[in-house]
């Protein structure tokens, strides 16, 4: 379309009217516009290999359906193929705001397993994704049914059933959004899961990838209105609960251990450490001071004597300490890796190096121990860090997390590594009745701990 404004002036008004959409949609470029004819020439050679493929897809293929109102991403959906034949030949899946950084959801193992709980041949997972707005799971149904039933198998005649993890869409609500120049977009948002309140900060390069979480508690004000604050008795992250485990392996220091944290997200950790372990001494040292900052106004995160932050780069921290003398019962690592084509969401590689695991050793006490949260899907890079860590630390035990790629590294300094997990598994049963008096959850730290346990060797 052309507008004729003067002899002068012309404006060219480019628009597109997608299939099945009879409001127009306009387009800013002649680039926009062959982008959206690329996309729909992808989406119909994707339609018709899935509708004439027989054998199992290896992979889960990707697609987004964008909002013809907004034009941004609405939906995410991944198609999950079995090779098992059922009766059921076809379904889609609603993951409701909030769930979809779970396993099950979020990767394609989880996915997988999906498919056969649910006994589908061609499972559709769809994630509802945020900046968007969900009225209800009807809308959600009727967005879908018309794209998605174009995905079905051939052999799929019946009626396809549109099923849902939970009774509505979820609930999400954005606190903050913001960029910084080291971790990139993050979003601070308030999730309800299991009827439960939990603020999570998620680093946009990683969206399924949650870098802090925390439960909220709702505290009433004298007027009767209530204000959301963090419920710091609770531990919203797996791998924190391994952590904190490992101050068992400590004789003499478990109750009171100084401590060096390096990553702060959040601030969960140590604000949890600072609260239930009134003798021990936290410093903890983070990259980024726009983190710092979200830590304190969307966190609760306190500092004190007891509870200090380092603006710095850990690997330069980590010199210089050892350079001054500087000695810890506890050296923590548990900071999130920024370039996510490696493999490996944390640490980054060079905290792997061998020269900076000594340098940790140095800064542990004689008795002390490095804990390291490693998180590697690249197995070359996983023997890798396996073989350094062998080469400086004496002792290693690890703990897996349960349908996470996080695995809890304790590197233990001590000589005598005789009886150790006889010491370790008295101790921890210390540990965990004095942090039953702490804390409102009695059970967090009810584990058959020895099973949890594998030696390194």
């Amino acid at each position: 379309m052309t507008i004729n404004l003067t002899p002068e002036v012309i404006i060219m008004v480019l628009e597109i009217i997608h299939s099945g959409i009879t409001t127009p949609q306009r387009c800013a470029s002649k680039n926009d516009v062959v982008d959206h004819v690329k996309s729909a020439q992808h989406y119909a050679f994707l339609k018709r290999y899935l509708n004439k493929k027989r054998d199992m897809i290896e992979d889960d293929i990707c697609l987004e359906l964008c909002s013809p109102d907004t034009g941004l991403v609405k939906y995410r959906m991944f198609v999950v193929d079995r090779k098992e034949k059922s009766s059921l030949k076809f379904a889609i899946l609603v993951v409701i705001q909030g769930r979809e950084t779970e396993w099950l959801f979020s990767t394609p193992q989880g996915r997988q397993q999906l498919a056969n709980n649910v006994n589908c041949e061609r499972l559709i997972v769809v994630h509802l994704l945020r900046d968007n707005v969900y009225s209800s799971f009807e809308e959600v149904k009727n967005d879908l049914s018309a794209k998605v039933l174009e995905l079905a198998p051939a052999s799929c005649k019946e009626q396809v059933p549109i099923l849902s993890i939970g009774d509505d869409v979820g609930q999400r609500d954005i606190r903050c959004k913001g960029k910084s120049d080291v971790s990139g977009e993050f979003v601070v948002e308030d999730v309800l899961s299991n009827k439960d309140l939990y603020r999570r900060l998620i680093f946009l390069n990683s969206p399924y990838i949650i870098q802090s979480e925390a439960k909220l508690l709702a505290k009433k004000k004298k007027k009767g209105s209530s204000k959301l604050q963090i419920d710091f008795d609770y531990i919203a992250c797996d791998h924190h609960n391994a952590i904190i485990s490992g101050f068992a392996f400590l004789k003499d220091k478990m109750l009171c251990p100084n401590i060096l944290l390096i990553g702060l997200g959040g601030g969960t950790l140590p604000m949890y450490i600072h609260k239930h372990f009134p003798d021990a001494n936290v410093e903890v040292v983070e990259l980024d001071s726009c983190i710092f900052d979200v830590a304190k106004r969307w966190f609760n995160l306190v500092t004190d004597n007891r509870l200090k932050v380092h603006i710095s780069d850990g690997l330069i921290f980590i010199q210089e300490a050892v350079m001054k003398g500087f000695n810890y019962d506890i050296v923590i690592l548990d900071v999130d890796n920024k370039d996510m084509s490696l493999g490996i969401s944390g640490p980054p590689v060079t905290f792997l190096e061998t020269t900076v695991l000594q340098s940790m050793l140095e800064l542990t006490s004689d008795l002390g121990l490095v804990i390291i949260n490693l998180a590697c899907r690249n197995s070359e890079l996983y023997k890798e860090a396996y073989s350094k860590l062998k080469s400086v630390f004496k002792g290693m035990y690890s703990r897996k997390i349960p349908e996470e790629v996080n695995e809890v590294i304790y590197c233990i300094k001590t000589d005598d590594q005789k009886n150790i997990l006889n010491e370790y598994t008295d101790n921890y049963s210390s540990l965990k009745s004095f942090i039953k008096k702490q804390s409102t959850y009695s059970d967090a730290f009810d584990f058959d701990i020895a099973t949890c346990l594998t030696e390194i060797t």
